[in-house]
C-alpha cells in the first residue's frame, strides 16, 4: 500500500493501523521534525496507536490488580 493511501485512511477513517505503518516507515525522529516544521513546539506524539492500547491495557491489568496470566492477557489486549 502505497504512503499516500495510508495518509488518506489514516486522516479520513481515523485508521490506527495505517496511522502505525506511518509511523514505522518515519520514526519518532520524522514525527518530531515534523511537528517542528510545522510550529508545533509543544506538542508531543509518543508512540502509535498500538504502544498507546499496550499501555491501557497494561493499566487496566494494575489497576485491578491481576497478575501471571490475566496480567499478560490484559497487556497483550487491544
Amino acid at each position: 500500500m502505497s504512503s499516500g493511501d495510508l495518509v488518506r485512511f489514516m486522516l479520513t477513517m481515523c485508521d490506527d493501523a495505517a496511522t502505525d505503518v506511518i509511523y514505522h516507515r518515519i520514526g519518532q525522529a520524522g514525527v518530531d521534525a515534523v511537528l517542528a516544521d510545522l510550529g508545533l513546539l509543544r506538542t508531543r506524539i509518543i508512540g502509535c496507536c498500538e504502544d498507546l492500547s499496550g499501555t491501557v491495557a497494561a493499566d487496566r491489568g494494575r489497576e485491578s490488580g491481576w497478575t501471571g496470566v490475566d496480567a499478560e492477557l490484559a497487556a497483550a489486549s487491544p
